[in-house]
C-alpha cells in the first residue's frame, strides 16, 4: 500500500503548485474615490480596454491614502478639482491578473467619496483610455469586478445622500 506523510504531501503540493504557477498572492494597497458631479453622475475608468471600475490605484510610499486617491484620479480622469465628502470605508479583492513574476495581487482598497464641479475628462494614465461620467444604475452596470460592485452597493445611500437636494450642509455620515 502507497503512504506519504502529510508533511511530505505538503510539500510536494506546493512544489507541484509553483511549477504550474499557483504562487502565494502577494499583498498591495490602494486608494481611491467615488466622484460625483453636480448631476449626480459617477466617474467611471476603463482600465486597459478591458474593464471598467472606479478611479483608483497602488498607495506610493511616501503617500497617504488620501493623497493617493487624488493623485490617481487626476491620472485615470484627468480631474483634479474634488472636494472630499468622507471617506467610505475599505474592502479586499485580487486583482483581475497575475503579476509580471506570476504571483496573485490582493488588494486592499481605501476609498472616498469626492464631488466635483469639473465636467471634462482628460486621462493622463496610457492605461486608461476611456473614463466616462455616468449614472449610478449606469456605473453598477459597467462595474467590471464582482467586489467592486459589491462596495459600490454598499454605499449607494450615502451617494443618494449627496445627490438629494434635501441634504443640509449639517447632515451626519456613518458609514
Amino acid at each position: 500500500m502507497f503512504s506519504i506523510t502529510k508533511s511530505r504531501c505538503a510539500v510536494r503540493i506546493r512544489r507541484f503548485a509553483r511549477l504550474k504557477g499557483h504562487m502565494s498572492p502577494i499583498f498591495s494597497q490602494s486608494a481611491g474615490g467615488i466622484v460625483m458631479n453636480d448631476r449626480g453622475d459617477v466617474l467611471v475608468v476603463n482600465q486597459r480596454g478591458l474593464s471598467w471600475s472606479l478611479p483608483k490605484g497602488h498607495i506610493e510610499r511616501h503617500e497617504d491614502p488620501l493623497t493617493t486617491a487624488r493623485r490617481e484620479i487626476w491620472e485615470e480622469t484627468g480631474v483634479w478639482e474634488l472636494r472630499l465628502v468622507k471617506p467610505l470605508g475599505c474592502y479586499e479583492r485580487y486583482r483581475g491578473a497575475r503579476s509580471a513574476r506570476g504571483f496573485l495581487e490582493r488588494k486592499r482598497i481605501t476609498m472616498f467619496l469626492f464631488r466635483t464641479n469639473q465636467f471634462r475628462l482628460a486621462p493622463i494614465d496610457p492605461h486608461t483610455p476611456e473614463a466616462r461620467w455616468v449614472s449610478r444604475v449606469e456605473a453598477l452596470r459597467l462595474l467590471s469586478n464582482p467586489h467592486d460592485k459589491e462596495f459600490f452597493q454598499s454605499v449607494e445611500r450615502h451617494l443618494a445622500m449627496i445627490d438629494s437636494p434635501r441634504v443640509s450642509c449639517g447632515a451626519s455620515w456613518s458609514v
